[in-house]
C-alpha cells in the first residue's frame, strides 16, 4: 500500500458559547381598582340630584318638575360615562404593560435561540457524527487526527445525541412579591419561554474513555454492533494511531465494523504491519495485548520501587481494545490475559477495554461505565463516576453503516504522521548526489546517457520521499511504464518551484544525449529561472520577457506548430513511424529515409513553460497550442511541463485530462492545492523551498524534497563549508525563551537550505552545464531569437574583402551576370529559420516600389538596396542614378564609383536632365538591341560578361532611384509622365 505522509497541524478550535443564567423579569401587575370607592363619588352627586328634583316636584310646578327630572337625567348619565372613562382607562394601561413585556420576552427568546444554535454548532463541531467524520476524512487533513493526548477531549466518544442542558438558562425571577398579583398571560408566556428552553437538542451523549477502565455497550446485536462502528470511527478520525491504537475481537468476518481492518490504528508495528490488529480469535491477539498488559506490570512495579517518590505512568499509546459478544461462558472469556486485561484496564495504564454484551447479566465482573441501548436506539448512560460521562434526555445511539465505516477507513489507510519524515524532509540533499557523481570536475556524461531502448530512458530522481527513498520522475506515457509526458509545477513565491524546474532540466542533460532529449525554455517573464542553462547543447530555443511583448507570443506559437508539422514529415519519411521511441531506435540501427540518406536526430522535445498563468491571462487563446500538443505531442515525442505560482479553476480548460502528472509545492491558499492535487496538504507545506507533493492520476500521492542544483561545487583540494553565521562568544548564563527561539531558528535554516554561492565559487549547476556543453553536437533549433531592432548591412553580406578586380566586395554572392543581391534578414518561425532576403532585379520583379509611413525607414532601405548592391556587383554590372527628394540621405552615396550622380529638390535643371538621360538611354539601348539582334536585357548581360559587345557601350544595369516619388511628382511636371515610360520599357532593356 502506498503511504502518504500526513503532516498534523494545530488544531482549530470553534468558538465556545458562554453559559449564561437569564432571571426573566417580574410579569406587569394585574390593574387594581376599588370599585366601592368609585361607586361612592358617583353615588353622591347622583343623590344630590334627585333630593334637588324632589324639592323642585314638591312647588307642584309643571316647569319645576322638568327641571328636576332632567337634574335626574343628566346626573345618571355622568355617572355612567365616568364610570366607563375610567374602566378603560384601567384596562389600556394594563394591554401596553402586558405588550413591552411581551416584547422583553421575544428579545429573550431569540438571544436564547441564537444561543441554542451556537451551541448545537459547537457540538456538531467537537462531537461529529458518523456522517460528519466521513467528511472530515475525505475533505484533506485540517481536522484529521485533530485530538492529542493533551487536550480535554481526548477519547471523548460520543455515543449518541439527545437533549441537553442549555448554555443559556431562563427562569423566572423569585424575588416578587407572593401578595403581588400579576397579569396572568403575560406569567403564562414567561412560563412557556422558561419551560422552552429548559434543554437544547442535538446535544452528545458521551463517555470519556480516557478516564474509564471498562465500557459496556449493552443492548440487542444489532444497535450495540452500530454504536461499536460509530465509537471506532471517532477512535479512527480524530485521534493519530501514534497515539492510540485499536485491537478487537471480531464475533465473525461479516460483522458490520470489520472495515476496522483497514484502520492505520489496527496495524502493527515493524515487519508484520501488513496484520492488523482485528482478529477473529484471541490467539491473534495474544501477542499485543499481552505485551501491552507485561508493560503496564513494569511501570507500576517500577512506581512501586521509586522510593517514595512520586512518579506518573508514562503512557506512550492508548491501546482501545474491544471484545465482541462477551459472554461469560465464552471459551476466552475465562483466559488468564483477558482477566488481566479487565484488571489492568485504566487511565494510569492507557488500556481501555470495550465489552459488547447482549444481555446485563452476561456483563463482565467490572464494569465502570455503560452506555445501554434499547431495540429502538433509545441510549441510556450509566456510571459510578458522573464525571466520565455526559447524559442526554431522549437520546438516541449514533448509527454507523457499514460503507460509511468502510470509506473513511480507507481514506485513512495510507497515512502516516509525518514525524520523522519531516527531519527527513527538511534535508537538503544534491543531485549530483543523487546520480551517484561524486566529482562533478570529473564528470563524463556519456557514461550516464541513455539509449531509445533502455527502460531508464526519461528517467530522472528529482527528489526524496519522507523515508529516503528517492523520488523517480519517469516521463514515458504510461502504455510504456512511465506516469505520462505532460505535467503541471504550480509554486507560490520561495516555495523553490524555478529550483525545481532547473534541477529536473539539468538532469535530464546528466543523463540523456542531445540525439534523444531537448528543451524549448519558455519564461514569461525575465528569464531568470533558466539563465543558467541555456550554453547546454540540448537547448533548442530559450524564450523569456514575452510580458514585455505580447506579439512575441504569436512568434512562439507559429514556431511550436511548425516543430509538430516538421516532425510529422520526420516520420513519414522514416516509414510512417509511429512514435518517436520507435524513430530513435530505428536511427540508431542505422535507418535511413525515403530517399536512402540516413535518418536526422530527431530528440524527445520538453517545452518547459514557466508563469504559464500569466501567459494565458494576457492570451487566452494559447490555450489551444497547448490543448493540441497535450493531444499529439505523446507520438510526436514532444512533452508539456506548464508552471506557475497561481492557478485560477477553469484556467485549464480542455488540458487536465492531458496533464497525468502534476507537483505542487506550497500555495498561496488552500483553494490552488485543492485546484492542483485536490487537497489543501500543499497549503499547509512548510515553508521550506522545495517540499511538495506528487499526484498522478489516483495511483501516486507522494510528499517529497526537491534536490536542488544551484547549490556551491566543492572543488576535489579543497573543501569549504559554511553552515550557518560565524561564532560569536556570548555570556554564559540561563537560556531563556527567546535564546531557544533563536537557536532553533538558526538550526533550522542551515539544516533545510542549500548552501548559498559564495563570490567567486561555481555552482554544481554551472559545473554540470560545463561539462555537459563538451559533449554532443547542439540540437535543431526550434526557436530562433527574434530579429533585432538594427541589423548591420555588413553582417549580411560579410566576409568583405578587397581586389583590384572587384575593389571592395562580398564573397558570399553570386559575382556577374546576376542581378540578386540581400537587403534585409527575413524570419520564419514556421520553418525555424532565418535567412537574407534576396532582391533580384533582374526578371519580372525588376521594379520596385518602397511604400511606408514617415520615419519609417524608406530612405535607409534605399541606401542599404545601394550599398548591398555596390558589394556584389562592379560599376561595370551595374550603376545607379539618384534622386533625393526626401531628407538628402542618398547624398552621401554621390562619390560611389557606381552611381552616376545624385540630384535634389534644390536643383530642379539637374533633375529634369538626369531623368531625360535615363529615358535617352532606353532609347539608345532598345536601337542598340535591333543592331545587335538581342532578343533580352539577359542575353545582353551574357555579351557583356563575354566580352562580346563593341567597345564604348555602356553595358551595365542601370538602376533609376527616386526618395520622395510624390514630392518629385509635384515639383518637376513632366516625371509624372517620363518616370511610367522608363518603367514600361526600361526593364526589357535593363533599366
Amino acid at each position: 500500500m502506498t503511504r502518504t505522509s500526513f503532516h498534523r497541524p494545530a488544531r482549530t478550535f470553534p468558538p465556545s458559547v458562554p453559559e449564561q443564567q437569564v432571571s426573566l423579569a417580574a410579569p406587569p401587575q394585574k390593574a387594581a381598582q376599588d370599585q366601592a370607592q368609585t361607586w361612592l363619588y358617583m353615588l353622591l352627586p347622583l343623590l344630590s340630584s334627585i333630593s334637588m328634583a324632589a324639592y323642585m316636584v314638591t312647588f307642584g310646578r309643571p316647569w319645576m318638575i322638568m327641571l328636576g327630572i332632567g337634574f335626574v337625567v343628566v346626573s345618571i348619565g355622568v355617572t355612567v360615562v365616568v364610570r366607563t372613562q375610567t374602566k378603560n382607562a384601567g384596562r389600556r394601561t394594563q394591554y401596553r404593560q402586558r405588550d413591552r413585556y411581551v416584547e422583553y420576552l421575544g428579545d429573550i427568546r431569540n438571544q436564547a435561540r441564537e444561543s441554542a444554535a451556537a451551541q448545537r454548532a459547537v457540538s456538531a463541531f467537537v462531537h461529529p457524527s458518523p456522517q460528519r467524520l466521513w467528511a472530515i476524512a475525505t475533505a484533506g487533513p485540517r481536522r484529521v487526527w485533530e485530538r492529542r493526548p493533551a487536550d480535554a477531549d481526548f477519547l471523548k466518544l460520543r455515543l449518541g445525541i439527545g437533549r441537553g442542558a442549555p448554555a443559556m438558562r431562563i427562569a423566572l425571577s423569585r424575588h416578587s412579591d407572593p401578595t403581588t398579583e400579576h397579569d396572568q398571560d403575560a406569567r403564562r408566556r414567561a412560563e412557556k419561554l422558561s419551560r422552552d428552553f429548559e434543554t437544547v437538542g442535538l446535544q452528545p451523549a458521551w463517555v470519556d474513555l480516557a478516564g474509564t477502565g471498562v465500557l459496556s455497550l449493552l443492548g440487542p446485536e444489532e444497535r450495540t454492533a452500530e454504536l461499536t462502528g460509530s465509537l471506532l470511527l471517532q477512535l479512527a478520525v480524530l485521534h493519530a494511531p501514534d497515539d492510540v491504537q485499536i485491537a478487537a475481537l471480531v464475533r465473525d468476518e461479516d460483522r458490520s465494523w470489520a472495515w476496522a481492518k483497514w484502520l492505520p490504528h489496527a496495524r502493527r508495528s515493524g515487519r508484520r504491519e501488513s496484520v492488523p490488529m482485528i482478529a477473529l480469535s484471541m490467539d491473534g491477539l495474544a501477542d499485543i495485548l499481552q505485551s501491552h498488559v507485561d508493560r503496564v506490570r513494569e511501570e507500576r512495579a517500577e512506581r512501586a520501587g521509586s522510593l517514595g517518590i512520586r512518579r506518573e505512568a508514562r503512557t506512550v499509546r492508548h491501546l482501545v481494545v474491544v471484545l465482541d459478544g462477551f459472554r461469560p461462558d465464552a471459551d476466552w472469556a475465562g483466559l488468564p490475559l483477558v482477566s488481566d486485561l479487565l484488571a489492568e484496564a485504566g487511565p494510569d495504564s492507557g488500556l481501555h477495554v470495550v465489552c459488547v454484551v447482549a444481555k446485563e447479566s452476561e456483563e463482565p465482573s467490572r464494569v465502570d461505565a455503560r452506555a445501554r441501548v434499547d431495540a429502538e436506539g433509545a441510549l441510556t448512560l450509566e456510571t459510578r463516576h458522573p464525571a466520565l460521562v455526559q447524559t442526554a434526555e431522549d437520546a438516541v445511539a449514533d448509527v454507523c453503516p457499514p460503507p460509511l465505516g468502510e470509506q473513511t477507513a480507507r481514506a485513512l489507510a495510507p497515512l502516516r504522521l509525518s514525524g520523522e519524515q519531516e527531519q527527513v524532509l527538511a534535508r537538503t540533499v544534491a543531485l549530483p548526489e543523487m546520480l551517484g557523481v561524486s566529482d562533478l570536475a570529473a564528470f563524463d556524461p556519456t557514461a550516464l546517457w541513455r539509449e531509445p531502448d533502455d527502460e531508464a530512458l526519461l528517467r530522472l530522481p528529482i527528489g526524496f520521499t519522507g523515508d529516503g527513498s528517492p523520488l523517480v520522475l519517469d516521463l514515458k506515457e504510461s502504455a510504456q511504464g512511465g506516469i505520462g509526458p505532460h505535467g503541471l509545477v504550480v509554486g507560490a513565491t520561495g516555495s523553490g518551484k524555478s529550483e525545481l524546474l532547473r534541477t529536473l532540466v539539468t538532469g535530464l542533460t546528466m543523463t540523456h544525449a542531445p540525439e534523444h532529449l531537448s528543451f524549448v525554455l519558455v519564461d514569461f517573464k525575465g528569464g531568470a529561472t533558466f539563465a543558467g542553462v541555456t550554453e547546454l547543447p540540448h537547448v533548442a530555443g530559450l524564450i523569456t520577457n514575452l510580458a514585455d511583448d505580447l506579439a512575441m507570443v504569436d512568434r512562439v506559437r507559429t514556431a511550436l506548430q511548425g516543430e509538430q508539422q516538421r516532425r510529422q514529415r520526420m516520420l513519414r519519411a522514416a516509414g510512417n513511424v509511429d512514435s518517436v521511441r520507435e524513430y530513435q531506435i530505428l536511427r540508431a540501427n542505422g535507418g535511413t529515409d525515403e530517399d536512402g540518406r540516413p535518418l536526422e536526430p530527431m530528440p524527445y522535445l520538453m517545452i518547459v513553460v514557466d508563469e504559464f498563468g500569466e501567459l494565458l491571462t494576457q492570451r487566452p487563446d494559447f490555450i489551444e497550442l497547448f490543448v493540441q500538443i497535450g493531444r499529439v505531442g505523446r507520438s510526436l515525442g514532444m512533452h508539456l511541463l506548464l508552471a506557475t505560482q497561481r492557478l485560477d479553476e477553469g484556467r485549464l480548460r480542455g488540458l487536465e485530462s492531458h496533464l497525468s502528472y502534476r507537483v505542487c509545492l506550497r500555495t498561496f491558499s488552500a483553494q490552488e492545492s485543492r485546484a492542483v492535487i485536490g487537497t489543501t496538504d500543499a497549503y499547509r507545506l512548510p515553508s521550506i523551498p522545495g517540499s511538495a507533493y506528487l499526484k498522478v492520476d489516483e495511483s501516486v500521492y507522494e510528499r517529497f524534497r526537491v534536490a536542488h542544483i544551484s547549490g556551491v561545487h566543492e572543488e576535489a583540494d579543497a573543501h569549504v563549508t559554511q553552515t550557518g553565521p560565524p561564532a560569536v562568544p556570548v555570556p554564559f548564563g540561563l537560556r531563556t525563551a527567546e535564546d531557544a527561539q533563536e537557536e532553533d531558528g538558526d538550526e533550522a535554516e542551515t539544516s533545510v537550505s542549500p548552501p548559498r554561492t559564495l563570490p567567486g565559487r561555481r555552482t554544481e549547476m554551472q559545473v554540470v552545464v560545463e561539462q555537459v556543453k563538451a559533449h554532443g553536437s547542439p540540437v535543431h533549433q526550434v526557436w530562433l531569437p527574434p530579429l533585432p531592432p538594427m541589423i548591420e548591412l555588413e553582417s549580411v553580406l560579410a566576409p568583405l574583402e578587397s581586389d583590384d578586380e572587384r575593389g571592395h566586395h562580398s564573397l558570399l554572392w553570386p559575382q556577374g551576370g546576376g542581378l540578386t543581391f540581400p537587403v534585409g534578414v527575413v524570419d520564419l518561425p514556421a520553418r525555424q529559420e532565418q535567412r537574407a532576403l534576396l532582391l533580384d532585379l533582374s526578371g519580372q520583379q525588376g521594379h520596385l516600389i518602397l511604400v511606408g509611413a514617415p520615419q519609417s525607414g524608406k530612405s535607409t532601405l534605399l541606401r542599404s538596396l545601394m550599398l548591398s548592391a555596390m558589394l556584389t556587383h562592379t560599376p561595370d554590372e551595374l550603376q545607379f542614378t539618384g534622386i533625393d527628394f526626401g531628407g538628402g540621405s542618398l547624398i552621401g552615396l554621390e562619390n560611389a564609383p557606381h552611381v552616376s550622380g545624385i540630384t535634389t529638390r534644390h536643383d530642379e535643371a539637374r533633375t529634369r536632365r538626369a531623368l531625360a538621360v535615363v529615358r535617352r538611354l532606353v532609347d539608345e539601348r532598345e536601337r542598340l538591341y535591333q543592331e545587335l539582334r538581342v532578343d533580352s536585357a539577359a542575353d545582353f548581360r551574357r555579351l557583356r560578361d563575354e566580352k562580346a559587345l563593341p567597345p564604348g557601350v555602356n553595358a551595365a544595369d542601370v538602376v533609376l532611384v527616386v526618395d520622395n516619388w510624390s514630392a518629385l511628382r509635384a515639383t518637376v511636371e513632366e516625371a509624372e509622365a517620363i518616370v511610367p515610360d522608363i518603367a514600361v520599357r526600361g526593364l526589357n532593356v535593363g533599366v
